[in-house]
């Protein structure tokens, strides 16, 4: 579920105005200048425990095996009860074999196996990135730069998100509604030369001829998962691939 603004913001009003001069919300490590009203982007169009909120539901049944069936698209009302950290289920989870994880969570952590599975099945690409989190002092300075760990929580949402997308982009293709779409084109003929060039120097291999695919770019992430050098090896495939458009 995502937040119904378009029911705050009405096309030709004086906020759907100024949304459209900014573009897009600005993001710093250490504050956020919003597209929106701070009243709705944090307020009212912000999930929040024990209140109700507006939103837009892309309601999803998935086989056991962890194949989309269908979907449906609804405007809706949450009320949520409970705000959790990644961490906190994190640890639920990590613990589940001596504690029994609540319902809700177990029933989400199922599913995120069998969509996770259904994923490798498709050699997708998973790059393991850490990611790095800014604490700044009361003067405004940086006081130090920490790594941010993505635990199993994160990993959920990251399946449930992109489940959502197919399920939407469906829904938009089947009735003709355009729609951006956020593309990975190929990567360029040099750049894979200079790739292979790179992976002799480790005795690694990538197939696929002049087009190598994503399965054949896959394989060689499993191939490079368990050395010491896993790190450098998938900075540099993840550099030899196009940024999305």
């Amino acid at each position: 579920a995502i937040a119904d603004v378009a029911h705050y913001v009405k096309p030709g009003s004086a906020i759907d105005n100024e949304a459209e001069l900014r573009g897009n919300s600005v993001y710093f490590p250490n504050r956020v200048i919003p597209m929106l009203p701070e009243v709705l982007s944090n307020g009212l169009c912000s999930l929040k425990p024990n209140v109700d909120r507006l939103t837009m539901v892309c309601e999803m049944h998935v086989s056991s095996e962890g194949v989309l069936d269908h979907s449906t698209i609804y405007p809706a009302v949450i009320h949520s009860k409970k705000r959790w950290t990644y961490s906190k289920v994190a640890r639920l989870i990590q613990d589940r074999e001596s504690s029994p994880l609540p319902d809700h969570i177990n029933s989400l952590f199922n599913l995120f196996c069998a969509l996770e599975s259904q994923r490798r099945c498709r050699g997708a690409l998973e790059f393991e990135t850490t990611e790095t989190r800014m604490r700044f002092n009361a003067q405004g300075k940086i006081s130090s730069i920490e790594p941010v760990i993505r635990n199993e929580a994160h990993k959920i949402i990251e399946e449930c998100m992109l489940l959502a997308n197919v399920a939407v982009a469906t829904f938009c293709e089947k009735r003709k509604i355009n729609a951006l779409y956020r593309v990975h084109d190929s990567p360029d003929a040099m750049k894979i030369t200079q790739l292979r060039d790179y992976l002799k120097l480790f005795s690694l291999t990538l197939g696929g001829g002049d087009e190598p695919s994503t399965s054949d770019f896959s394989l060689l992430l499993k191939q490079v998962a368990s050395r010491d050098d896993v790190a450098l090896l998938q900075r540099v495939i993840l550099r030899s691939q196009k940024q999305a458009v």
